[in-house]
């Protein structure tokens, strides 16, 4: 009996998978390309699974497509969830103002939850985990809150601003999401916006590129700690090239990207569970190329910064 549920468990996941390259999508799973499916038979196929007795809850789970995601209110984070929402997902989002939240609502009432939260204050996980009790559950989660600044003048302020919101607050937010998957045991998806700055430290973002780079470390470790425990919690860590976001009014940035095409990039790759995810294919060269610059030859290198002695950034 615990080996016909198991393969009737199998089975829900390839049907709801099935979505990734047919306008079905299943919570963020991988396509899937059985021959059934291949040669038309899928109706019958369905029909015939349906048909197995099966726990109401395993059935109502493998259905379900619930996602919350954070930093909500512009940019990146609304472009996406303005994606999910399309899609017919169950969408929660969260930021700090509550009448941008509310302009979500309204493209779909009942299907699309707010709560209003700052990531740094320490009521945010308490928050998430209320939002995730009002939407029945949580199948995905997307961090996409966060701040950077250029600061090549090293004010402390805006150092110490960026490492509360995007080292503390992330923390509190991926451990709250992390530890709620857990418990709910069933896996689930843990995404996060990175950046390509997390590849080697740059001199006119130093807290930033610094950030970053501890969110994509800290992601490959919950990673390795999901495996270990065989807790079935997949990750992505999307890393975007410059976006042309409230973050980057500030200065001249080449290769920018306009926000909806990001956000598509990023519904595919969480979609098929990608690992990591550089956006978008200029980017992936450019941070090819950095790779291959040594140490002593990147560190002479005056990426983005003024070289004029004692010249001042507005951050």
């Amino acid at each position: 009996m615990g080996k016909f549920k198991y393969n009737q468990e199998r089975i829900f996941r390839h049907i709801v998978s099935f979505r990734q390259n047919s306008s079905i999508r299943h919570l963020g799973g991988r396509p899937f390309r059985h021959p059934l499916i291949a040669s038309g038979i899928c109706p019958l196929f369905v029909a015939f699974v349906l048909t197995l007795p099966t726990d109401k809850t395993l059935y109502l789970y493998f259905l379900m497509k619930r996602i919350i995601i954070t930093g909500a209110t512009s940019g990146i984070g609304r472009e996406t969830a303005l994606q999910y929402i399309s899609d017919g997902w169950t969408v929660g989002v969260t930021g700090r103002r509550a009448e941008l939240l509310k302009r979500l609502e309204v493209l779909a009432p009942g299907r699309v939850y707010t709560k209003v939260m700052d990531i740094c204050r320490e009521d945010a996980a308490d928050r998430l985990r209320e939002l995730i009790g009002e939407m029945g559950g949580m199948d995905v989660y997307l961090h996409c809150a966060g701040i950077g600044f250029r600061n090549p003048s090293l004010d402390a302020k805006t150092e110490l601003d960026t490492a509360r919101t995007n080292t503390e607050g992330f923390i509190r937010m991926v451990t709250a999401a992390f530890d709620h998957l857990k418990r709910q045991g069933t896996g689930g998806h843990i995404a996060v916006i990175s950046s390509i700055a997390g590849t080697k430290g740059l001199g006119a973002a130093p807290a930033y590129s610094a950030t970053k780079r501890f969110q994509n470390t800290y992601i490959d470790a919950l990673d390795q700690l999901s495996r270990a425990q065989r807790l079935g919690i997949t990750f992505t860590d999307i890393r975007p090239g410059f976006v042309d976001t409230d973050l980057l009014k500030q200065g001249h940035y080449p290769m920018l990207m306009n926000p909806a095409d990001v956000a598509r990039r990023i519904f595919h790759a969480v979609g098929s569970r990608k690992r990591v995810a550089v956006i978008d294919g200029r980017y992936r060269l450019l941070v090819a190329i950095w790779r291959l610059i040594p140490r002593l030859l990147w560190e002479r290198m005056p990426v983005g910064i003024d070289r004029k002695k004692g010249a001042k950034t507005q951050p």
